[in-house]
């Protein structure tokens, strides 16, 4: 299943990858978010990047949902660190 989403600036439609196993969908946007905001600012982004580029609104939704990626070995970060955040396991294109 793939899902559509349109971008917030410019309305442009897109879709998703399939999520990796294991993955929520919502922590599947999050780590496409993370990977896409990593390879476009050259680091890593704070909270407040990851909720808007995934639209999630809540900075405790990120937390849990970075914590969640964290769990399953998807990405590293350092708490109490900010944008400690970087990734383990790199996404192969189909």
């Amino acid at each position: 299943m793939v899902t559509k989403h349109r971008c917030p600036c410019c309305r442009h439609e897109f879709s998703d990858p399939e999520p990796p196993a294991g993955l929520t969908p919502v922590q599947a946007r999050a780590l496409l978010a993370i990977e896409r905001l990593i390879a476009e600012l050259g680091f890593a982004p704070s909270y407040a990047e990851i909720g808007a580029a995934a639209g999630m609104t809540s900075r405790s939704s990120v937390n849990r949902v970075v914590c969640a990626l964290h769990e399953r070995g998807f990405i590293n970060f350092h708490p109490g660190r900010a944008r400690s955040i970087s990734i383990v396991q790199q996404r192969t294109a189909a």
